[in-house]
């Protein structure tokens, strides 16, 4: 993973280069059109899924032994909460080496999860903004980048599917307070 040295003023000169980085403000989203996302096999995908719901930052990489263990619980965690309906999306934040290594991992994900495109300016952005330093790390936010948590691997770890309930208790605050 690329140094963090001198991460804040890298982010200042990101937020305020209007052709790599989307303004990140109110209401608007994390992700815009500028940055587009990936399904599973690889296929563009609008950010609008991720409206209204709480979105889990996945970041990791298939080289990490302690992501991979971490992935296994997380995929069973998913699953249990999609069969309960729960507004959750996943967008895996690769620092795989190679877009091929990154593929390789993203093709057992879970078919709605989606991912930023190996090699985007996006990912050293969202590393700057959620301050990544290791991996496996999962940052839960709501869709216009609050974070509700920046500790999801230890909360799914202990708590299981009643962190999200959690989760979304956090965001319809979050929700309620941005918008007064």
């Amino acid at each position: 993973m690329p140094s963090t040295e001198n991460g804040s003023s890298e982010l200042k000169k990101q937020q305020s280069s209007g052709a790599l980085i989307a303004e990140i403000t109110g209401a608007s989203l994390l992700f815009s059109d500028k940055f587009d996302l990936l399904t599973q096999t690889g296929l563009p995908l609008s950010p609008d899924f991720l409206l209204g719901k709480v979105i889990c930052l996945l970041f990791g990489a298939a080289w990490s032994p302690p992501f991979t263990d971490f992935l296994e619980l997380f995929k069973s965690f998913h699953e249990d909460l999609q069969t309960d309906g729960a507004p959750m999306e996943v967008v895996y934040v690769s620092f795989d080496r190679t877009c091929e290594e990154m593929m390789g991992l993203v093709g057992d994900f879970p078919a709605s999860w989606a991912c930023v495109p190996h090699g985007s300016s996006m990912i050293n952005y969202l590393k700057l903004r959620y301050s990544i330093v290791v991996i496996p790390k999962l940052v839960v936010v709501k869709d216009n980048g609050n974070v509700i948590t920046d500790k999801g691997v230890r909360e799914v770890r202990k708590r299981t599917k009643r962190c999200f309930t959690h989760w979304y208790n956090v965001a319809n605050q979050v929700l309620e307070t941005d918008n007064s």
